[in-house]
């Protein structure tokens, strides 16, 4: 299926977060997660390509908040666990709880924070590559929303193990997705703009790793 002429005009149509005035906030917000993540090359053929940043960013936040929500309602009755075994041993438990209950709402109020400098840190660095390979044929807004709306599979973040990772991939492809025909770009563009950046990422982050690890090991051999 070839990808949008970024010349034609924009389609009137809409994800129904942005409708969500006419269709109800939950109702909406269900919609666009759904549509996005099971149908994207039709959600991004309709997605308005500029305008409505703050309408992306809220749907973005909303979706890593409710992965956060019910990760932190997990972590809830996990915890408690082996505390509760070790109080049996005659250690108070009060302690650690709160401590954990603390962390655990710290995590939720800065994770709207969070969010939006993830957002665009990564359209940052995705329309950074569309410019290198002369592929952005859109403004960086168009880049942050398509980011934003790519979000929608980081809710199987709820399951445990390998919820999280899934997730994380499917937004990825949800991305490519959306780079291709928000910016027309072709599927090699979109995917090398990217994997690339996450690949080199990914590279820096492990090497780093190593580097302390190894750095650890000699000083303390």
């Amino acid at each position: 299926m070839e990808p949008i002429d970024p010349e034609k005009t924009e389609s009137p149509n809409g994800p129904a977060w942005e409708s969500r005035s006419a269709v109800g906030m939950a109702r909406a917000f269900a919609a666009t997660a759904q549509e996005s993540a099971i149908r994207p090359t039709g959600f991004f053929r309709s997605l308005r390509p500029t305008g409505n940043v703050m309408d992306a960013a809220l749907f973005g936040i909303g979706i890593v908040l409710a992965a956060t929500l019910i990760q932190v309602g997990w972590a809830f009755v996990v915890t408690p666990i082996p505390f509760l075994l070790l109080s049996r041993q005659g250690l108070a438990p009060e302690v650690p709880l709160a401590m954990a209950a603390l962390s655990s709402w710290i995590r939720i109020l800065v994770t709207p924070v969070v969010a939006v400098f993830a957002f665009l840190f990564l359209a940052g660095v995705f329309h950074v590559g569309l410019i290198v390979l002369g592929a952005a044929k859109r403004p960086f807004e168009t880049t942050f929303r398509v980011v934003c709306y790519s979000t929608a599979p980081l809710l199987l973040g709820i399951i445990p193990f390998c919820g999280d990772p899934i997730g994380k991939v499917w937004a990825l492809v949800l991305v490519i997705v959306g780079l291709r025909e928000c910016h027309g770009a072709s599927p090699g563009q979109a995917i090398v703009s990217v994997l690339l950046p996450v690949l080199a990422l990914g590279g820096c982050c492990g090497l780093l790793v190593s580097t302390l690890i190894l750095g650890h090991f000699f000083a303390g051999g």
